[in-house]
């Protein structure tokens, strides 16, 4: 299982009642969420997000999408942080505002929000939630 950490942990509702597991591997059913549960999950392995507790299948949960904003983006951090969505196929929206300060807005969900944050991190680039 790969952690997310408190930095880059995710927002899941459930998309109708579902199983929670005792185990990575979804055996051991123990209890049930209820159908528009929302809640968080801090790690995941290739099927499963892993939540206090237990782990619940991905297959079964819809992420949240969340806007990020950014700030003192330059022409050429516009350039680098597009071929970065690209090149990693992150389903992203971008909407940049060069008026001012030049930002822009962000609105990911799930693992692709996690590369996203993960990428402004390493680039020490301003973010936060909206």
């Amino acid at each position: 299982m790969k952690s997310l950490g408190d930095r880059y942990v995710v927002q899941v509702k459930a998309k109708k009642d579902i199983g929670v597991y005792k185990h990575a591997n979804l055996s051991k059913n123990f209890r049930t969420l209820k159908e528009g549960t929302v809640f968080s999950v801090y790690g995941y392995t290739y099927a499963a997000w892993a939540v206090p507790g237990g782990f619940v299948q991905m297959k079964d949960v819809e992420p949240l999408p969340v806007m990020l904003i950014t700030g003192g983006l330059s022409k050429e951090m516009e350039v680098n942080f597009r071929s970065f969505l690209k090149a990693k196929g992150i389903d992203a929206e971008l909407n940049l505002y060069a008026k001012g300060n030049p930002s822009a807005e962000i609105t990911a969900a799930g693992l692709d929000l996690v590369k996203v944050k993960q990428s402004l991190g390493k680039n020490n680039w301003w973010y936060e939630t909206k």
